[in-house]
């Protein structure tokens, strides 16, 4: 199952994933691009985000005001959940956190 997940992970297949930071671009502009962007690099890094931790992010690149309507965005669009019971954001995919790690982190 490793080798699998490497394999689809491997520069070969890398413009499979490439759409989702494209998108991530066309979508959202500027501050909120930013936001956006570190968020998903901090939530692959450190595999779970709480909600003070998005709002800290939020502050630091001025989107308190924005910060849910990103986040629901991004819940929409596929690229996180919320886990109620642990209380924290993930990536919907563990292999897309996996090749967020490995190409844009």
């Amino acid at each position: 199952m490793e080798k699998a997940i490497e394999e689809l992970l491997s520069l070969r297949h890398k413009n499979h994933f490439d759409h989702y930071y494209s998108r991530l671009k066309t979508h959202f502009k500027d501050d909120a691009f930013k936001y956006a962007d570190i968020l998903l690099k901090e939530l692959a890094i450190r595999h779970t985000l709480s909600k003070k931790d998005s709002l800290e992010l939020a502050v630091k690149y001025h989107q308190e005001e924005h910060y849910r309507k990103i986040i629901e965005n991004l819940m929409y669009d596929g690229y996180i959940h919320y886990n109620t019971s642990q209380g924290v954001y993930l990536f919907n995919s563990p292999i897309l956190k996996r090749w967020w790690e490995q190409f844009i982190c």
